[in-house]
């Protein structure tokens, strides 16, 4: 999420402070016509442009403003968007609410993600809107976000309005997070999590010497990689998250290594973020570049699906390099840790227990594997003499026509031709032959449906004969 500022007329003055908002306006020096009241309540401010969206009551104010009342930068700069800022009582728990448009036509650098030609909020959007919304609650930029969990992809065509909801409990000093969009289906959840404050005390190691410039690591090529996320997972990643310049990876272990920068494009309000989202999908990718070092990854889109822990120290705009570790990994996703860091090595931010999934469909993987298999023209072989004296069994898993026609041409070839039903128990008999009859075709089934069922079959088939023993003369 963005920070961008905002008006706060505390004590009849006007002052700059962090908030919550995608957007690209620029600072606000200029007192506010409307001062709230001294009560212990942080003041409400609303835009007539963004009301709350459907479904979501706003939160109890301690003051109103009057009707139509909009920052007054927004009435002086009409290119400038205006926002809603809507913040409850505290008492505890305390419900705060933000929300305001998001997509390329405020921030064009957001176009430069996308999913099968869809410009979509990167996971790590998501979670910038998490401890920035605890920063502005709790008062501090170090902020820990745990359990983040993504629910649902946050597509910004056409552009929505977002919500991030905060309710903070203050017996346990932590918050539930959650961010929301609603549509002509009503609500949707796309993340949550529940953010903390870090203790003072709590400051992570600098990067050693050795983690900063390993040894004998190897390159990994970056224009590879992003043509794999664009060709195999539908993933596209323009200039402003693809700005890595180099990356290292271990030759036997899990381990990875990045350098990287913020792009000229996506520079708008990077120095006011607490996790800058462009460059923590750079670390994520790679995150997916050492997993791709040592497995094979199913085709299919891949996204980031949870997110144990994410602890802030400091703003990241200054991310210089990025050092991973793949803990578990399969051909459909992988867990992992970062460490993101400036140039001298200070740790900005920890990720923990950071999964990376294919979200593909079963069906759509098997039909994708189907897609991917060639088929290769040989010649006829040459005319053999019919094996007159020859006996065939067609094993097959039902009576239909096919099997049995297939049986009763056999039997005219040769000297004697059996179809044995796959559930009946009998051995059978020494054979010329064996012939697997996978039953009539599957009209009216999707081809994923009609694939899964032949697949099905000629396991089953397969098994049978491995298990008779002895096993019938020779076949084919």
């Amino acid at each position: 999420m963005l920070s961008i500022p905002s008006l706060s007329t505390a004590c009849g003055r006007a002052r700059t402070t962090r908030t919550l908002f995608w957007a690209t306006s620029a600072p606000c020096t200029r007192p506010a016509t409307t001062a709230s009241t001294s009560a212990p309540t942080t003041a409400t401010a609303t835009s007539s442009t963004c009301p709350s969206p459907t479904g979501i009551a706003p939160a109890t104010a301690a003051t109103s403003p009057p009707t139509g009342w909009s920052p007054p930068h927004c009435r002086e700069q009409p290119s400038t968007p205006c926002w809603a800022v809507t913040s409850a009582t505290r008492t505890p728990p305390a419900r705060h609410l933000w929300q305001t448009p998001v997509g390329p036509r405020l921030l064009p650098w957001l176009a430069d993600h996308a999913v099968a030609d869809v410009p979509v909020l990167p996971g790590t959007g998501m979670v910038e809107m998490m401890p920035a919304a605890g920063a502005r609650t709790f008062g501090t930029d170090r902020i820990a976000a745990s359990d983040v969990h993504m629910l649902s992809p946050l597509v910004l065509d056409p552009e929505p309005q977002v919500t991030t909801r905060l309710i903070h409990h203050a017996d346990n000093g932590t918050a539930f997070v959650e961010i929301l969009t609603t549509g002509d289906d009503g609500m949707t959840v796309h993340a949550r999590g529940t953010v903390r404050p870090l203790p003072e005390h709590d400051h992570p190691a600098l990067l050693t010497a050795a983690e900063s410039n390993p040894q004998r690591w190897r390159d990994s090529d970056v224009a590879a990689l992003h043509r794999t996320f664009r060709d195999r997972h539908d993933v596209f990643h323009g200039p402003a998250f693809s700005a890595i310049d180099h990356i290292r990876v271990h030759p036997t272990k899990d381990l990875a290594l990045s350098t990287l920068h913020t792009h000229d494009s996506a520079r708008v309000s990077a120095w006011t973020m607490s996790l800058y989202p462009a460059l923590a999908d750079q670390v994520i990718q790679t995150a997916v570049s050492a997993w791709l070092a040592h497995y094979t990854l199913a085709p299919g889109p891949v996204v980031v699906a949870r997110f144990d822990e994410v602890r802030v120290y400091r703003p990241t705009a200054h991310t210089r390099t990025a050092a991973i570790r793949v803990h578990t990994a399969d051909d459909l996703g992988c867990t992992a840790s970062a460490r993101p860091a400036t140039a001298d090595g200070t740790v900005v931010a920890v990720i923990s227990g950071l999964r990376v999934a294919n979200v593909t469909p079963p069906e759509e993987r098997f039909t994708g594997r189907l897609l991917h298999q060639a088929q290769i023209l040989a010649p006829a072989p040459a005319e053999r003499s019919r094996a007159t004296d020859g006996t065939w069994i067609v094993l097959t898993t039902d009576e239909s026509a096919w099997p049995v026609e297939l049986a009763r041409e056999l039997g005219k070839q040769t000297a004697e031709c059996r179809l044995l039903p796959l559930a009946d128990p009998a051995a059978p008999a020494p054979c010329t032959g064996i012939a697997l009859a996978m039953g009539d075709e599957q009209t009216g089934r999707t081809p994923a449906e009609a694939a899964r069922i032949l697949v099905t079959r000629t396991v089953a088939l397969v098994r049978r004969l491995t298990s008779w023993d002895p096993r019938p003369g020779c076949g084919s």
